[in-house]
């Protein structure tokens, strides 16, 4: 083999390695400035406390917070006792409770850490439950301009950008980046199916 040749072909090498370094830079979550954990759009906004107020009223409250209660509230325990055995059909029992726990879990981080910026909740609106309130919950994790939901988005909302990226810090130290994973594929999946 010639000069030339090995030149190219070492060339071609280095190229190939920077695109493949750049595409699993790309594809670490969390890692892109614009990009919330497992993808979709950044709200710089501040929280949606009314919403959050909501959601924790419809889950028990601050202090027992269940995202199965909330579901209740939303769907009625029929309901609710469908979409979960549509989940657990869907992804498995295991990762359907990985959402339960980890829903309630983040909830309770994200009005923990609320509490520690000075933050108070206001008052519950009871204009905001059932339906409407299921509805305002899909519709605070979808982007202007996007069709899709996306969990970190929906956080963004309920807490602030500022919040949610100490609670994907939190439950990836807690957990792991897997049992995250899990949390916000269901969740997606949840909020689509409230969608409907």
């Amino acid at each position: 083999m010639d000069t030339g040749r090995i030149h190219i072909a070492s060339l071609i090498v280095g190229i190939v390695a920077v695109l493949i370094s750049i595409s699993v830079l790309a594809a670490v979550p969390g890692k892109d400035h614009d990009n919330n954990m497992f993808g979709g759009a950044v709200d710089q906004g501040s929280a949606s406390l009314d919403l959050t107020a909501a959601l924790v009223q419809a889950g028990g409250g601050p202090e027992r917070f269940s995202m199965k209660t909330a579901l209740i509230s939303m769907l009625g325990q029929e309901g609710a006792d469908q979409e979960i055995g549509k989940l657990q059909r869907q992804y498995g029992s295991g990762e359907v409770q990985h959402w339960l726990q980890g829903s309630d879990w983040l909830v309770l981080d994200g009005l923990n850490q609320l509490r520690n910026t000075g933050t108070d909740l206001p008052p519950p609106d009871s204009d905001l439950t059932g339906a409407k309130l299921a509805s305002a919950l899909v519709d605070a994790g979808v982007a202007p301009g996007d069709t899709a939901f996306w969990t970190g988005y929906y956080y963004d909302h309920l807490f602030s950008h500022a919040v949610n990226k100490v609670l994907e810090t939190d439950m990836n130290r807690k957990f792991s980046e897997r049992y995250a994973k899990d949390v916000y594929a269901v969740n997606n999946q949840v909020m689509y199916d409230l969608s409907q």
